[in-house]
């Protein structure tokens, strides 16, 4: 799905019946627990009355990040011109709460498209991204405020892809888990700290795939 199919999406179910649905968070890449599936306090009407009217809309850039919402806000990362941009929108009315960004210069091997892939994560009041060259960024939820940023590509010494970084990271506890594909390093897979981002593990000497971890017994 693409960054305007999901803004679509989002807008549409924000303004089709607002007495008849009532939406849960989905905080992540595959939702609240990275199955596919809502959260069961999720409801939404079996019928509808005449067409679903859009709520609100509005322009984005390149990229295929979906779009994470928690908190009554949504989270859009996107590329503009020679940046990557996280922008924080309250979910109902797309008003602009926050704004961040970070430079990029990337351009894949193949196809056209620019921008970031990995869908945003928030957890316990942060947002984390990663960008296409492989950018780790950590911000507020509410200020937007930045924590901390890693260079994974450089810090592990991996390669960007022909597509660039695609696996979103994963919150477990306080660690962030992602899969950097620093194999020369025995980095396939880093741990980070969700609190100041230093590496808090490193293990397997594999290349990055473009699949999302998940947590599992």
């Amino acid at each position: 799905m693409t960054i305007k199919s999901a803004l679509a999406a989002l807008c549409l179910l924000m303004g089709g019946s607002r007495m008849a649905l009532q939406a849960a968070d989905w905080p992540q890449v595959l939702g609240p627990q990275r199955n596919g599936i809502a959260d069961p306090s999720e409801k939404i009407a079996s019928r509808w009355k005449g067409a679903i009217k859009s709520s609100w809309s509005r322009p984005v850039g390149s990229g295929f990040a979906g779009l994470a919402v928690a908190q009554g806000r949504a989270v859009l990362f996107h590329r503009e011109g020679d940046e990557e941009v996280i922008e924080c929108l309250d979910a109902l009315t797309g008003k602009p709460l926050w704004k961040a960004s970070h430079p990029s210069t990337f351009r894949p091997q193949f196809g056209s498209d620019n921008g970031p892939l990995c869908t945003p994560t928030i957890s316990q009041g942060k947002v984390i991204t990663y960008g296409a060259q492989g950018v780790l960024t950590c911000h507020d939820l509410q200020s937007g405020d930045q924590d901390w940023t890693r260079e994974t590509h450089a810090d592990f010494g991996a390669e960007t892809g022909y597509f660039g970084a695609g696996s979103s990271p994963l919150v477990v506890g306080d660690r962030v888990v992602v899969n950097v594909g620093g194999k020369r390093q025995n980095a396939g897979v880093v741990a980070f700290d969700l609190k100041d981002g230093t590496t808090v593990w490193q293990k397997i000497a594999d290349d990055a795939s473009y699949s999302a971890p998940v947590l599992m017994d």
